[in-house]
């Protein structure tokens, strides 16, 4: 592996001296090197480890902002991964998965120089694009999806997960997305490079999601569940506390960007999502408009988005808008194609006692409850309390978030000794 740049060669240093994991290597890049009036630095591989994918590290103060991957003339940004919290003073962006290998390409820091950690990862391309071009059979009712691609297909060729799995009755379907490309086609190399993110680079035993829908309707079968059960192993996917539930990601990105346009998820991928949904809660005899308690969220519903119990964006503004309409969609389907009856059925609590505005926020919000609010407290992405109010004589409350950081926080309500959680976005 060849690299170069201008003035500061001698200071690159490999966090490993060889390849750490089978197909990634780690590449520490001093401040020093951005500090250059070009502020680039290139990189050039050999042949043999073309780069497939790439992540970076920057300090937990440091901002993605202003750190850019560049290649084949085009400019990309990284943005940070909400599934990882900062782990020794260092923050992780989501990876980048190229539509083909490249060997030439650079970093690019358009501010204040900072530490980079780059994550470059090269992992042999799939053989077998048949299996993205076949038309999808999605269609309605309640049995379990046809055509889903297993692992021993996607993962040809790539080493095989070896741990202890462990199970779980679902009650919680949870959606996700990647929050990679809205461009990519190469679905499966997309699939192969998050297996090998998640493993080799993240050290988890295993992808962390059940399933993952790529863009055009495919459904791939994620965490391997080795003789069990796909719907019911275990993930790595709800903010460390993944008993109860089932992990579904969207490929893709949707939340919108500064200065980009809004991009939707595309109808098959929904229909493949419902029908994916509507299966495993019939399965489960799930009412998808019911809750049950959960440790991230009381009254979490039987179909969340992954906002719903962690301060993050996933699964996205575009997506989580359409959950409502997700989970009529699969009520009209279980009442219709599966003989339930829902009518009054574990109903749950309804969001009309109080009312939150303006959301997103720049300097302050405010409550308005119909009832005594006893009590608000407001969560950082690190799950600390960073505002707590107690007011037991007032139904409107102004919050001001003037000193917090641009994000997105969970906002507890305790109203009539009811807790109602609620996320807010805080924007400049």
């Amino acid at each position: 592996m060849l690299f170069k740049h201008f003035l500061f060669i001698a200071l690159v240093t490999f966090l490993n001296q060889t390849i750490s994991a089978q197909y990634v290597k780690n590449v520490k890049l001093e401040a020093e090197l951005f500090k250059s009036t070009k502020k680039t630095f290139e990189f050039s591989l050999e042949k043999t480890e073309a780069l497939s994918s790439i992540a970076i590290q920057i300090p937990e103060k440091a901002s993605f902002a202003t750190i850019f991957f560049v290649c084949n003339n085009d400019t990309f940004p990284f943005t940070p991964d909400e599934e990882f919290l900062p782990a020794n003073g260092m923050q992780k962006s989501n990876l980048i998965v190229l539509e083909t290998p490249v060997t030439k390409f650079s970093i690019y820091q358009s501010g204040t120089a900072f530490e980079t950690n780059v994550i470059l990862l090269s992992v042999p391309p799939f053989q077998n694009i048949s299996i993205e071009n076949e038309k999808k059979t999605i269609g309605g009712g309640c049995s379990e999806p046809a055509d889903i691609i297993k692992q021993s297909v996607w993962r040809t060729g790539l080493p095989t997960p070896a741990y202890e799995r462990i199970f779980t009755q679902v009650k919680h379907v949870i959606v996700h997305h990647t929050a990679g490309s809205n461009s990519a086609t190469n679905y499966t190399d997309v699939i192969r490079n998050i297996y090998i993110y998640h493993t080799q680079s993240n050290g988890w035993s295993d992808i962390g999601y059940n399933y993952l829908i790529a863009q055009n309707g495919t459904i791939y079968a994620g965490r391997d569940p080795l003789n069990g059960a796909q719907d019911n192993v275990m993930g790595a996917h709800f903010s460390g506390k993944n008993t109860n539930t089932m992990g579904i990601s969207l490929m893709g990105n949707y939340e919108p960007e500064k200065d980009k346009p809004i991009v939707s998820p595309p109808t098959i991928q929904l229909e493949a999502l419902q029908k994916l949904a509507t299966w495993k809660l019939a399965k489960e005899n799930l009412n998808p408009d019911a809750w049950f308690s959960h440790p991230l969220n009381a009254n979490l519903s039987t179909l969340s988005g992954h906002r719903d119990g962690g301060n993050t964006a996933c699964p996205g503004t575009e997506v989580y808008k359409l959950l409502p309409t997700l989970r009529k969609n699969i009520k009209t389907d279980m009442e219709t194609n599966c003989g339930f009856n829902f009518t009054g059925i574990n109903e749950p609590i309804k969001n009309e006692v109080f009312e939150l505005f303006p959301n997103p926020a720049t300097s302050e919000f405010y409550i308005n409850s119909i009832e005594v609010i006893k009590e608000v407290n407001i969560y950082n992405m690190l799950g600390l309390n960073i505002i707590h109010t107690i007011n037991r004589s007032t139904n409107k409350l102004t919050i001001s978030v003037e000193n917090l950081p641009v994000g997105i926080y969970t906002i507890e309500l305790i109203i009539n000794n009811k807790r109602i959680i609620q996320k807010l976005s805080v924007v400049r």
